[in-house]
């Protein structure tokens, strides 16, 4: 449970600054549908789960090393 909260809570932050950039875009052009928004999203996506990555290993690293002493 605690590793699904530490994936969602690193996951998050880069879904709120996507949903700004969506707002300014969507401002400027008049349309949400900017060519580049989708691989932006995809960006975006990829570096949370690249974050959420990093911090479950630290996580499984810190408690096998609480284990061994």
């Amino acid at each position: 449970m605690y590793i699904a909260l530490t994936v969602i809570s690193s996951v998050v932050p880069y879904a709120l600054i996507l949903g700004v950039v969506s707002g300014v875009v969507g401002a400027i052009r008049g349309s949400a549908r900017a060519h580049w928004l989708p691989m932006l999203c995809w960006l975006f996506f990829a570096a949370g789960l690249f974050d959420a990555a990093v911090l479950v290993y630290k996580l499984i690293v810190t408690y096998q090393l609480q284990q061994m002493g």
